[in-house]
């Protein structure tokens, strides 16, 4: 029997996940999660005090040496980095619960019974993706 395994990554329990049906219509013997399972960060806005122009020196040299050789480079920092809080504990635990909600997801992560073509042979198999 030919082993299939497929892999993944991005989910967000808010957003439309159309492709776990069809994952699971490909029945793999392992699902690989790249990354990214859920999104647990909070986005807080962006750095705007990390916007600006400045000087970036090259190297360990003190003062003097850096001054006679003029290395280093000027550094434009923009569009801003955003912000993100990390999660707590309980948040994380909150957004499984949400990705668990998602119907399509939740079939795929409990598998599909074996037919006796299969090699179910008059007991029920229950094949499950390692997720």
């Amino acid at each position: 029997m030919p082993y299939r395994i497929a892999i993944g990554s991005c989910s967000h329990p808010s957003l439309p996940q159309p492709l776990w049906p069809v994952l699971r219509s490909r029945r793999p013997s392992a699902f690989v999660w790249g990354g990214d399972a859920i999104y647990a960060d909070r986005f807080a806005g962006m750095n705007w005090t990390a916007v600006g122009v400045s000087w970036s020196d090259d190297g360990d040299e003190d003062e003097e040496e850096k001054k006679e050789k003029k290395k280093g480079s000027w550094k434009v920092t923009f569009p801003p980095p955003s912000i993100h809080v990390d999660a707590t504990p309980e948040i994380i635990r909150e957004w499984y619960r949400k990705q668990w909600e998602v119907a399509s997801y939740r079939e795929f992560a409990n598998g599909w019974e074996r037919s006796n073509a299969e090699g179910a042979e008059g007991g029920r198999v229950v094949d499950r993706p390692i997720v």
